[in-house]
């Protein structure tokens, strides 16, 4: 089997895996940005990440739940906000709301862990984003809330990617 014949192989796998998770097929009630692409939006004065020029010019937004699964069923509307007017003051006719940094960290886990079933690999390179003035006491409370949602599997993830992260660690 060829490289390529594997590869679609290993693509098809996962996706009947995806369509077998009822979370990932269920019917969402909320739309927003989320993920990197809300690290992207200031929200009151923090930007998270850099790029925010690449994902305004390419019109290409993570958002839940359209091409991304966020953790809706667990945290409801908290850290949502009216990002309407960020884009309107850049140039863009868009209504919207979007994830804060703390919701977007959140939603980024459960993604992973509740909807991949797998290790947030894609995000052990936490303190490489530009978090510092992040509340780091309600970033741990609701990790708490986020993990006893989660099975228990997904529950040792979670407290590998915060030993790895150092999330625990007063800074």
């Amino acid at each position: 089997m060829s490289i390529i014949e594997r590869l679609k192989a290993q693509r098809e796998a996962q996706a009947l895996k995806l369509l077998s998770n009822s979370l990932y097929t269920k019917q969402y009630h909320l739309n927003y940005i989320t993920s990197n692409s809300a690290f992207n939006i200031p929200y009151n004065g923090m930007q998270c990440d850099w790029h925010q020029v690449d994902m305004l010019s390419g019109g290409q937004y993570v958002t839940h739940p359209t091409n991304f699964i966020g953790a809706e069923d667990i945290f409801a509307d908290y850290g949502l906000w009216d990002c309407t007017e960020w884009f309107n003051a850049n140039g863009i006719k868009k209504e919207s709301l979007c994830a804060t940094p703390i919701r977007a960290i959140l939603d980024k886990l459960y993604y992973e862990l509740a909807i991949y079933d797998c290790y947030p690999k894609i995000f052990d390179d936490f303190w490489n984003y530009m978090f510092d003035e992040l509340d780091m006491d309600e970033l741990r409370e609701k990790l708490q809330i986020l993990k006893s949602s989660l099975l228990p599997h997904q529950q040792v993830w979670l407290t590998q990617w915060e030993t790895k992260n150092e999330i625990y660690r007063r800074r």
